[in-house]
């Protein structure tokens, strides 16, 4: 049991040594359009303010949780075959991990129409039920040849994320929109 327990101690040392990685737009899943799959793009916020850390401290990046589910076609709006319709949100995560607030994204445009409802509310939905592991600043304070966590504080999180729906050879499709 002891030996376990330093096995721990020693494990959770060298993660704590580890650098956080940055957070870098990118595909949330991989699609294909034949195939009706589901994906979302994360979109930069030039206007994000620059995270400014005190002497020993850490920031550690969130991440949304792999398997979040995807927004689904509105079912009602299949049969109109509409043309490609976008959706652009910012969802805000709590310190809990949970999705507190969805809301129209101030860095990309939603398309514009009497449909626009409808697809919100997919989305709105959906995203509601992600989770995402807030980003956190861990304080250290050296120890010779270790360090030690003196605080964890969990931060808000927010993402913005762009779909866009559309009928693809009659198959409803949602897919990153570029």
């Amino acid at each position: 049991m002891r030996d376990r327990a330093a096995s721990l101690f020693v494990l959770l040392l060298l993660a704590c040594r580890s650098s956080p990685q940055p957070l870098k737009p990118r595909d949330l899943v991989t699609i294909s359009p034949a195939s009706g799959a589901v994906s979302a793009k994360l979109v930069p916020d030039p206007n994000s303010p620059e995270l400014k850390l005190g002497p020993g401290e850490e920031y550690i990046a969130p991440q949304l949780m792999p398997g979040n589910p995807m927004p689904a076609y509105p079912p009602d709006l299949i049969p109109l075959h509409l043309p490609l319709h976008v959706v652009a949100v910012r969802v805000t995560f709590g310190e809990y991990d949970h999705a507190i607030d969805v809301a129209p994204s101030p860095v990309v445009q939603s398309t514009d129409d009497e449909y626009e409802a409808a697809f919100q509310k997919a989305v709105r939905e959906t995203v509601m039920r992600w989770i995402c592991y807030s980003a956190k600043i861990r304080k250290f304070r050296d120890g010779p040849g270790y360090r030690i966590m003196t605080a964890e504080r969990w931060l808000k999180t927010f993402y913005d994320i762009s779909f866009s729906f559309e009928i693809v050879d009659g198959h409803p499709v949602v897919k990153s929109a570029q």
